[in-house]
């Protein structure tokens, strides 16, 4: 009852209010629309319906006259959930890049300052050749980040891979 009264409102722009009655018919295929999408997301297959039968200049009287717009309403409802998974998906992998990046800079920092005095002046001279086209403070940050790297690449068997490390988190 309350869909068919929704639809009342949405085509007829007036509030619920102040519509006294809906049709018999439009009650029955509200129960019948009720069965394939729930009340909450009826609002949004009304707006979606209308929509598309505005474009086609077709006039919707009935309830009834929004049923043939179902069956894409929900494919593109699933298509839409599909790709809200599947970005939630790529942020999830990308986050966990970057925590591991982290553990790996951290790691990689700690296992410098366990190293022999010669190798930690080698990765220094290296790390401080790499960082020679830059100025200032981001000079100094790059030498930082680059001796995060080549520490690890040095001691790569040191530090966990991010399949050992995933595997462990």
């Amino acid at each position: 009852m309350k869909l068919a009264y929704l639809f009342a409102e949405k085509r007829t722009g007036h509030p619920v209010s102040s519509i006294a009655f809906v049709n018999s018919k439009d009650v029955e295929t509200a129960k019948q629309l009720l069965t394939e999408i729930s009340l909450d997301e009826a609002s949004a297959f009304l707006d979606y319906a209308l929509a598309a039968a505005r474009e086609t200049n077709f006039d919707v009287q009935t309830l009834g006259g929004l049923r043939q717009y179902l069956a894409r309403y929900k494919s593109r409802q699933a298509a839409q959930a599909i790709a809200k998974a599947d970005d939630a998906a790529r942020r999830r992998g990308e986050a966990e890049r970057i925590a591991y990046d982290r553990y790996r800079r951290q790691e990689a920092i700690r296992l410098f300052q366990t190293l022999p005095a010669d190798d930690q002046r080698a990765i220094e001279a290296q790390a401080e050749g790499a960082a020679a086209r830059f100025d200032g403070s981001l000079r100094d940050t790059m030498r930082g980040v680059n001796l995060a790297k080549i520490t690890a690449q040095r001691h790569e068997g040191r530090i966990k891979s991010f399949e050992e490390w995933t595997a462990g988190a």
